[in-house]
């Protein structure tokens, strides 16, 4: 139960991070690779070409940041991990003085 509550979507999550961290190395390189061949063929680039080119690869560079990972996660509503450790603390509360081993069956369960 607890693999696949924490452990699957963790690790779903972290191979999406991966994955995304893959294409923004790739898709630096590209723009590297553009920017050495108009420089090895000695081309005059624009003024215009070459703020859009350094944009991009400012903006890709900022988005291999942690913070901005952390910012592309789906909100967290937290209710429903409070509303299991409400009923979990009854189900203790309730029956333990019925059945001592109650309190280990929660943590089991848990």
């Amino acid at each position: 139960n607890i693999l696949l509550t924490i452990y699957f979507p963790l690790l779903l999550h972290r191979w999406k991070l991966y994955k995304g961290r893959v294409r923004l190395r790739d898709k630096i390189r590209q723009l590297e690779i553009k920017e050495r061949k108009a420089e090895a063929e000695g081309k005059n680039i624009a003024s215009e070409f070459r703020k859009k080119q350094d944009n991009m690869k400012a903006l890709l560079n900022q988005a291999q940041s942690s913070v901005w990972e952390e910012t592309m996660l789906p909100m967290h509503d937290g209710f429903d991990d409070f509303v299991y450790a409400v009923i979990q603390f009854a189900y203790v509360a309730c029956f333990s003085a019925v059945m001592p081993l109650t309190p280990l069956i929660v943590l089991i369960n848990n």
